[in-house]
């Protein structure tokens, strides 16, 4: 059985247990996935008892994106650069390798649905750990992107810009 998890607060929306436990069926997987109440500042201690109850992966969702990535021993490119990770993986001798598949995810749907990036003009809505990972994402970098949310804070940070492809500008949303 393969024991995985999706870590946040608030966590009881998310809809990756059911998705997970209808892809183990359809896949004929033996697969176990939770959904587990996690404030900031527990992820460590939370994910240690995970895998001592034989977790190997989870996915992170509100306010765990950023905390993921500072837990992990191991990171790749497209976490790094986008400063938030949304997985995390077991290490063989223990461990975590953070992950930002929010980029992939975002930019594979949008060539599902024959969406063409090049050359056009979005607009990014929000501040979150996703955001960054799909403002990292080779697909988003195709366009020229405003990024627009409440959290004006975000909005001119250097964690931003850093995250952000070439020709991408944030900007203080109006919204409150």
């Amino acid at each position: 059985m393969i024991r995985l998890a999706v870590f946040g607060l608030p966590v009881e929306h998310s809809l990756s247990p059911a998705i997970h436990r209808r892809f183990a069926a359809d896949t004929g997987s033996s697969v176990d996935y939770r959904a587990i109440e996690c404030p900031g500042g527990r992820l460590a201690e939370r994910l240690e008892a995970f895998a001592k109850q034989g977790g190997t992966g989870c996915n992170l969702t509100v306010p765990l994106k950023a905390e993921g990535l500072k837990i992990a021993q191991s990171v790749s490119v497209a976490a790094a650069r986008a400063g938030a990770c949304n997985t995390l993986l077991a290490l063989d001798g223990g461990g975590w390798r953070a992950e930002n598949t929010d980029g992939t995810g975002l930019t594979r749907d949008l060539a599902r649905l024959k969406i063409e990036l090049c050359g056009q003009r979005i607009l990014v809505i929000g501040a979150g750990g996703a955001v960054a990972g799909a403002n990292y994402s080779r697909g988003l970098a195709k366009a020229a992107s405003t990024c627009s949310s409440r959290a004006p804070a975000w909005d001119t940070s250097a964690a931003a810009h850093r995250s952000m492809p070439a020709g991408c500008s944030p900007t203080q949303s109006a919204t409150t």
